[in-house]
Parts: C-alpha cells; sequence; structure tokens
C-alpha cells in the first residue's frame, strides 16, 4: 500500500528525477555503480557525483519506494534507546556513533535546505515511557547523551497528549519526507551528469579483469571500477553470508487527520513500540509501531488506528503501509568492504528502523572509502564479529526455532483464525494444502482461476507462511518475501518460488471442487 509520503509528494508536484526505466538489455558502464535507490545509495551517489566521479544508480522499483519510502521521515540521533545497547561496546563506541548521526542529521538538513525550501522541519525527538520502573533507563541514556556532547534532559511532560511516567527530550532534531527527499537527490545526481535507472534489479556479481560486472534482470549488464551495494538487504553477499546477523522485522504504521495542535517527534521505549509525528503545516498525524519478526502473523493496522481515535481524535485515516527492517544485534549498520582488502564492493545495511541518519553516516563513510582509501570504517566496520554481540544468540535462536516448527507446519491457511471477517474473506481467496508430500499455496488469478506455488523458500528451504495483511508468502527463518505468484519481493532469496506442476493443480481442483 502507498505511504501518506507519495500522496504528498505527488500533491506538490512530481518530481523529475531524471531516472530511466528498465529493463535494461545492453551493457552500462560508470567509474561508479551503486545499487539501492534509497538514502544510503543515493547519498553515497550524490558524493561521489560532486566530486566530478561517473556514477550509475541502479534501483529495483522507483527512487525512495522501498524502506526509504515507507519509515516516519524521522531524522534524529536519538535512536529510541538503542545508544545504550550500542554503549555496552564501550563509551569510545558509542561517542563515535553518535558523533557520526549527529554529522548525518546537519548534512540531511543542509541539503534538503538547497534541494527545496520548505522540506525539512527542525523539531524536537522524544523518548517516553509510561511505566515507572523504565524511568532508570531514561535516565541513564540522559546521561550517556550528554557525556557525549549531546543536550538531552529528561522531563516529565511533552507537548503531546500522551500519558506518560518520564521521558528524554533531545532538540534540534527534525523530520522531512522521505519519498521526496530520495526523488530530489536523484534529480541531483543526473543534474551532475549521473545516471539513474529505475525498474533495474540486480541479480548478480563477478569480477572481470580490473572491474566489476553486474548481471541485470532482463539480461543487461553493467560494468564499473567499484560497486556499493545498498541495497535493503545485500543483493550479493561476498564470502561470508550475512543473513545470521541482520534479523527482518516487519511494522505498520497509518496516517489520517488530527484536531490537536501540538510539535515534535515520539517513540515509546518499551513494547510493542509507538512511534508518531505531526507533519508540520498539515493536520496529518503519522503513527508506526506494532513491530515483529517477519514471517510471524502480525496485528495489521487495528491496534494503530485505535490507538489514534482514542488518544489523539484521529479521523479519516487515508493511509496505511507496511514496512520491512533488519536489525542488527548491536544496533549499529554494517558499513565496509565485502570483498575484504580488495575493496572493490563497498555495502551498508542492517539500519535497524533508523535508516535517514544511520544510512547517511553509512554513506559518507563509503563515499570516503571511493575517494580517499583506507577502508577505515570505525565502529561499523563490517569486520566487526557478529557472535560476540549482545542478541546475536537470541534472534539466531529465534530464526533456529521458525525453522523447525517449520517442519511441522500443518497446511493451514495461517492467521485465518480470530481475525476479521474482512480479514478471514482474504484468507479464502488463499489455500494452504498438502499434495503428494509438498506444501503448496494456492491463489486465485486475474481470471479467477487457481494457480499455485510451492511454499519452501528458495534461499535455505523454510517454509512460508501467508501474510493476511500484505498478502504475500513471508520466511519465517531469514525473511524473504514473495508475491501471490511467487516472485522475489525483498529479502536473502534469489530466485522465484517453483509453480505448481498443473496436472497436479488439475487433480486437486476436481478432487475439492476449487473450480
Amino acid at each position: 500500500m502507498n505511504s501518506y509520503w507519495q500522496y504528498e509528494s505527488h500533491q506538490l508536484g512530481d518530481v523529475n528525477t531524471g531516472a530511466r526505466r528498465g529493463p535494461v538489455q545492453r551493457e552500462l558502464a560508470a567509474q561508479y555503480i551503486v545499487v539501492g535507490g534509497g538514502v544510503a545509495g543515493l547519498t553515497a551517489a550524490l558524493l561521489l557525483a560532486q566530486k566530478g566521479k561517473q556514477v550509475l544508480v541502479l534501483e529495483t522499483g522507483a527512487v525512495g519506494s522501498g524502506a526509504t519510502g515507507h519509515n516516519t521521515g524521522k531524522v534524529t540521533a536519538l535512536h529510541g534507546g538503542d545508544l545504550l545497547t550500542v554503549s555496552r561496546g564501550g563509551r569510545a563506541r558509542a561517542r563515535a556513533f553518535y558523533s557520526q548521526l549527529q554529522a548525518a542529521k546537519e548534512w540531511i538538513a543542509a541539503t534538503a535546505v538547497q534541494l527545496e525550501p520548505g522540506l525539512y522541519h527542525r523539531m524536537s525527538d522524544y523518548l517516553y515511557t509510561q511505566q515507572p520502573g523504565q524511568v532508570g533507563r531514561l535516565r541513564q541514556l540522559a546521561a550517556l547523551i550528554g557525556a557525549l556532547g549531546g543536550d538531552c534532559q529528561l522531563t516529565s511532560s511533552v507537548p503531546a497528549p500522551l500519558p506518560m511516567a518520564a521521558a528524554v527530550v533531545l532538540p534540534g532534531q527534525g523530520q522531512i519526507n522521505p519519498r521526496r527527499y530520495c526523488q530530489l537527490l536523484a534529480k541531483e545526481i543526473t543534474g551532475l551528469g549521473g545516471q539513474v535507472y529505475e525498474g533495474c534489479r540486480a541479480i548478480g556479481l563477478q569480477r572481470d579483469g580490473a572491474q566489476v560486472l553486474l548481471q541485470v534482470e532482463g539480461g543487461g549488464t553493467a560494468r564499473g571500477e567499484r560497486v556499493l551495494v545498498c541495497t535493503h538487504y545485500p543483493f550479493w553477499e561476498g564470502d561470508k553470508a550475512q543473513f545470521m546477523r541482520l534479523y527482518p522485522y516487519r511494522s505498520y504504521a497509518v496516517a489520517g487527520h488530527c484536531p490537536l495542535e501540538f510539535s515534535g517527534s515520539y517513540i515509546r521505549l518499551e513494547g510493542p513500540t509507538r512511534s508518531l509525528v505531526k507533519v508540520p503545516g498539515t493536520d496529518i498525524l503519522v503513527l508506526a509501531g506494532q513491530s515483529h519478526r517477519t514471517g510471524q502473523q502480525g496485528p495489521g493496522y487495528g491496534a494503530l488506528q485505535r490507538w489514534g481515535k482514542e488518544q489523539f481524535r484521529m479521523r479519516d485515516v487515508f493511509w496505511q503501509w507496511t514496512a520491512q527492517d533488519y536489525d542488527t544485534a548491536d544496533k549499529m549498520p554494517y558499513v565496509g568492504r565485502l570483498d575484504g582488502a580488495d575493496g572493490r564492493v563497498l555495502a551498508a545495511f542492517g539500519f535497524s528502523k533508523w535508516g535517514m541518519t544511520g544510512a547517511t553516516a553509512a554513506a559518507h563513510l563509503l563515499a570516503e572509502d571511493c575517494l580517499q582509501g583506507g577502508g577505515q570504517y570505525g565502529p561499523l566496520a563490517l569486520a566487526r564479529p557478529a557472535w560476540r554481540q549482545q542478541g546475536f544468540w537470541r534472534e539466531n535462536a529465534a530464526t533456529g526455532a521458525a525453522a523447525v516448527k517449520s517442519l511441522f507446519f500443518d497446511g493451514e491457511c495461517p492467521g485465518r483464525r480470530g481475525r476479521s471477517d474482512a480479514a478471514a474473506g482474504a484468507a479464502r481467496k488463499v489455500r494452504v494444502v498438502k499434495l503428494a508430500g509438498k506444501t503448496y499455496g494456492l491463489y486465485r488469478d486475474a481470471g479467477g482461476s487457481w494457480q499455485g506455488v510451492r511454499l519452501r523458500c528458495t534461499h535455505m528451504g523454510c517454509k512460508l507462511r501467508f501474510d493476511l495483511t500484505e498478502q504475500t508468502w513471508e520466511c519465517p527463518c531469514h525473511g524473504s518475501r514473495f508475491t501471490l505468484d511467487g516472485q522475489v519481493l525483498q529479502g536473502v532469496a534469489k530466485r522465484p518460488l517453483e509453480p505448481i506442476d498443473p496436472h497436479i493443480l488439475k487433480l486437486y481442483s476436481e478432487k475439492a471442487r476449487l473450480l
């Protein structure tokens, strides 16, 4: 579903990004190839283009239409309570990361002003708790940020009508329309002579002498001296699989009209997550949260809609959307050289739901490596060992449990019980059945006929679940997502799902009277 940011950007006037549309069936070439048209990729590309470098950006969808275009647009160095987790690795690591986030925030603010007046809005960012037992954690966080050089205070009241025990406030943060911001970055890149291609999925990578050659869906290729992988999940993982240190989570967001006047952006410390921002200059309130591991049956939009109506008198909820993010155990992104010392393939990923400042900071590190060399990535270095991080074993135990549980999947379409009539009606259009020892997902195509795919993830074979909210097949192990007809939407999987044998479908259809 489309986010509010897409609607607002259209209302303000569509941006002519100068991007070309795929599929590409010839060879493209540039000095630097950037794969991914979100904040990380576009920021890195712009930094390189500003230095006179030839850049080529390849984006599977439209620029800013992925994880970036489905966030809340918060531009902040606070990152909820994540800095407390970061500080477990030492005060020096926390100081370096916080400094990078602050620099990223200021860069976004300065760049946005140049791109379009009124695009960026300064505001305070609040982290609040409703539980008296959590006030101590907020006090720790305020003291930590103060020691790192930030102006963070503990308070008992905030401008928003929120019941709370306490909150910390970090002034001077911001908010932006992330979709429009990406479109304007792309326009700036093409204006400097760079190339941006939309609808162009990179599916393979290989070294070719002193260059790197990318295979592009549709038969084309792209050739360059260095490649920057800035996709949601790295489409090329190098010598080490990344799925053991990236943990997929789904979140929900709704937006509607709110008559209450207040400023600032907010997020709750304890779960379930509650995040909100009132879009400056409008009466639009954006609410987000209800995060859960991909592949689990989530609560949908209902909880956020009820919260908005009861707490903020929100009405006319015209926009609702979901997002997928990859968390890391230490709440810092991974940035560095995927191919080790060779340094021709760089990457940035794992922004733990804080992609505006986290991805911008990562992009600056990538551009610095390209322009100056050295490969110095500090606390965000790709090479840091994941298994030493607190949370690594917990997250991978959850992945293992999901894999084991999938072995005993009973064939029932998940989520049909205990849901609304509308959800149950949607579920009736999809059936999960076992045929000849294999589990298939059956669905009605545009003509009303039943079609099917095998519900076995093409990454490592975990059995897929049906998500009622998004009408997709999702892997509970590593977060790959597929359309009903089996095409890859996102995640580590590279190949589409296996279609059902027409003869098997016909036999089942006759037996079950599906047709």
